[in-house]
């Protein structure tokens, strides 16, 4: 009852009609601002929480056209570890992460920021000057090379990075310890 009874927020405002529609439209403005900038900064990341259970590592090579050599490896929660041949059925390497290397393993992708990484460098961008000497940014898609993508799940986030052969890079350190984890020969 006694909010009823309270001066409304517009009263205090001088009587201009005007002015009234101007001060409602700069609110709405403000609180479309504010909301856009809350779901910027929503940008999805990995749970602070999670069961060891709910965290799957792999790394899939792919070759360029088809050839041979190209292969996936899973490190599952519970630490097993699959390794699937090109084109063949899986395969449990026979190893198995204990909790410690498991945990280890997961450090090392926020050690590298991989969630801060972009999903794919297949795409390289350089400026170039034009004839009438403006500059324009170009892009060039990397087509058919052989690529490796790294992905973590972690409960019901999911990030998954995709590198060209031989670009460097701070998933190759990782990479590597994933295959030595797996027991793959390292190439």
């Amino acid at each position: 009852m006694g909010f009823l009874n309270e001066p409304h927020i517009l009263s205090y405002l001088p009587h201009s009609g005007m002015l009234k529609l101007k001060f409602l439209l700069l609110l709405l403005l403000c609180l479309f601002l504010v909301n856009d900038s809350i779901a910027m900064s929503a940008v999805k990341q990995p749970p602070l929480q999670f069961e060891l259970s709910q965290v799957v590592v792999s790394l899939r090579h792919q070759t360029s056209r088809g050839l041979p050599g190209g292969y996936e490896i899973t490190i599952n929660g519970n630490g097993d570890v699959l390794y699937v041949p090109q084109k063949k059925e899986p395969v449990s390497t026979g190893k198995k992460l204990t909790k410690d290397k498991h945990v280890e393993l997961i450090n090392e992708f926020y050690r590298i920021r991989f969630f801060d990484l972009p999903d794919s460098n297949l795409v390289e961008k350089q400026v170039v000057t034009l004839k009438n000497n403006k500059l324009a940014t170009m892009a060039t898609k990397m087509a058919d090379v052989s690529s490796k993508k790294l992905c973590i799940t972690i409960s019901d986030y999911k990030k998954c990075v995709l590198r060209a052969e031989g670009k460097p890079g701070e998933m190759a350190g990782l990479m590597q310890k994933i295959k030595a984890l797996a027991g793959i020969p390292l190439k």
